[in-house]
C-alpha cells in the first residue's frame, strides 16, 4: 500500500484508483467491457441529463441507490450470504459514481437528491426470498437501462452524438455487469434451496 501511494501523484484521486483496481479484480463485474469517458460528453448534445436520474437516485426499486441501500442492508441481515450482497453493492456504487460523473458532464444536478430510503425493502422472511427479489430488481433494471437505450438512440434517429455514443457505452456496461448479478444470484438461489432442502 505504501508503495502504491508513493509511486502514484498526489494528483491523483488514489482512493478512486484503488476502488476502481478492486472492483474490476471482483467476479462481480463484466471485466470484457469497460467504462467510457464521461469528459467526452456535453451539455445539448442529443442526450438530457434528466433522463438519468430514476437511474441514479430515484426512489424506485430500479435506481442505483435503492440497489446500493438495499444490498448493503440485506448484507447484515443474511451472514451467510452477506459477502455476495456486499460485493454486488460495491459495484452498485461505482454504477452510481459513474452515473453522477455522465449527469454532471451534461449538466445535470447531481447534489440534489429527491431520495427516501423508505422506498427500500429488506425485510424478507428468508434469504431465498430476499435473492429472488433480488434477481427480479436486477432483471428490471436491465429492462430499464434497455429502455433508456432505445429512448437515446430515437433523439439521434441519423447519427448518434458524441455524447450519445457515451451515454449507450456506460448504459452498455452497467447492464453488463446488471447480468452478472443476475447469473450470480440465480447461482446463490440454487446453492441457498440445496442448503435448506438438506436441513429440511
Amino acid at each position: 500500500m505504501k508503495e502504491f501511494i508513493k509511486h502514484n501523484p498526489a494528483t491523483l484521486d488514489n482512493v478512486e484508483t484503488m476502488a476502481n483496481a478492486m472492483i474490476e479484480s471482483m467476479r462481480f463485474v463484466d471485466n470484457t467491457l469497460d467504462y467510457p469517458e464521461a469528459e467526452k460528453a456535453r451539455p445539448n448534445d442529443g442526450v438530457e441529463p434528466e433522463w438519468f436520474y430514476d437511474a441514479y437516485y430515484g426512489a424506485i426499486p430500479t435506481s442505483e441507490l435503492t440497489a446500493i441501500i438495499q444490498y448493503t442492508q440485506q448484507r447484515m441481515l443474511f451472514e451467510n450470504i452477506g459477502e455476495t450482497f456486499l460485493g454486488i453493492a460495491f459495484v452498485e456504487m461505482k454504477h452510481f459514481d459513474r452515473l453522477g460523473d455522465f449527469i454532471g458532464q451534461l449538466g445535470g444536478r447531481v447534489n440534489t437528491p429527491k431520495y427516501s430510503s423508505s422506498a427500500v425493502t429488506v425485510e424478507y422472511e428468508s434469504a431465498a426470498e430476499a435473492i429472488r427479489v433480488n434477481i427480479q430488481a436486477e432483471k428490471d433494471t436491465i429492462a430499464a437501462y434497455q429502455q433508456l437505450i432505445e429512448r437515446i438512440r430515437k433523439n439521434n434517429p441519423e447519427k448518434l452524438t458524441q455524447s450519445a455514443t457515451v451515454a449507450i457505452q456506460l448504459l452498455n456496461k452497467i447492464v453488463s455487469d446488471e447480468r452478472v448479478h443476475v447469473r450470480i444470484l440465480s447461482e446463490l438461489a440454487q446453492s441457498v434451496a440445496a442448503e435448506e432442502g438438506k436441513e429440511a
